[in-house]
């Protein structure tokens, strides 16, 4: 008896976030999140999880790494 397994695909999805002539991506997010979370900690295997909050009226993303750790950058 042979089963078959079903090949899974891949689902990716990327956010734009345009603003004030700029175009910021959920790659840009991580790539800036993560360099300014690195200044902070010595140990990047440390960094689980990132949430991200954007405030346009503010210029800035703010973001949460791991739950509990905040940081942000300008947009």
């Amino acid at each position: 008896m042979s089963t078959a397994v079903a090949a899974k695909t891949e689902f990716k999805t990327i956010l734009h976030v345009q603003y004030a002539d700029k175009d910021l991506t959920t790659e840009d997010f991580v790539k800036r999140a993560t360099d300014d979370w690195k200044l902070k900690n010595d140990n990047i295997d440390e960094l689980k999880s990132l949430d991200f909050y954007v405030k346009s009226e503010e210029n800035k993303v703010y973001y949460v790494a791991n739950g509990n750790e905040e940081g942000s950058f300008d947009i």
